[in-house]
């Protein structure tokens, strides 16, 4: 998942989450088109 979210420049981060469970955060780049 991290190398799929870095083609498209992004970014992964998985791991414990705070106060228990896991945490998956996907950060990824919108074209200015897809907002309008």
């Amino acid at each position: 998942m991290h190398e799929r979210a870095a083609t498209v420049g992004g970014t992964l981060r998985t791991g414990p989450a705070p106060g228990g469970g896991f945490l998956v955060e996907a950060r990824l780049p919108v074209r200015a088109e897809a907002l309008a």
